[in-house]
């Protein structure tokens, strides 16, 4: 007959195999989160305003009602011989980044812009709608004229 001394420890490294090796059928180890590819939600209402004071064009969005959203890239359509995509990235943000102040110009310029949103995972997004900007020289030159679209406001019916 074997000593308790010798059944004992044996019982203690089994015990201590089970847990560390898990219990039930989850193959995900104890305390790890697996990461999470789906994509968010893209941006949605992409539209630009002025600000009052300065006269300066802003792109702005509704955030993506996604969870785990770390940030947002806004690409303007510049089609270029020398690469694949019509689109450039031209910004990135935070979560709490919803906006991108527009360029200034000289004479008035289209441009289009995109939005999408980016997980912890470094999911993105789908695209967001296109933004179709007019954008005009400063305040006081004659061809001065609102940008289009404008993001809607909560007093607009």
């Amino acid at each position: 007959m074997k000593s308790l001394r010798h059944i004992v420890p044996m019982l203690a490294t089994l015990a201590l195999a089970l847990i560390l090796s898990g219990c039930g059928n989850d193959s995900t180890p104890t305390g790890v989160n697996p990461i999470d590819d789906t994509p968010p939600a893209a941006p949605a209402q992409v539209g630009v305003s002025s600000d009052p004071v300065t006269g300066n064009y802003i792109l702005e969005w509704t955030a993506s009602t996604s969870p785990g959203v770390t940030g947002y890239q806004v690409f303007l359509y510049s089609p270029s011989p020398d690469r694949d995509n019509a689109y450039q990235l031209v910004f990135e943000s935070d979560e709490n980044g919803l906006l991108y102040p527009l360029p200034r110009v000289s004479m008035e310029t289209e441009q289009i812009y995109r939005v999408r949103a980016v997980s912890t995972s470094g999911t993105r997004s789908n695209w967001s709608d296109l933004a179709l900007v007019t954008l005009t020289p400063p305040r006081g030159d004659e061809t001065t004229k609102d940008p289009l679209p404008r993001r809607p406001t909560a007093g607009d019916e």
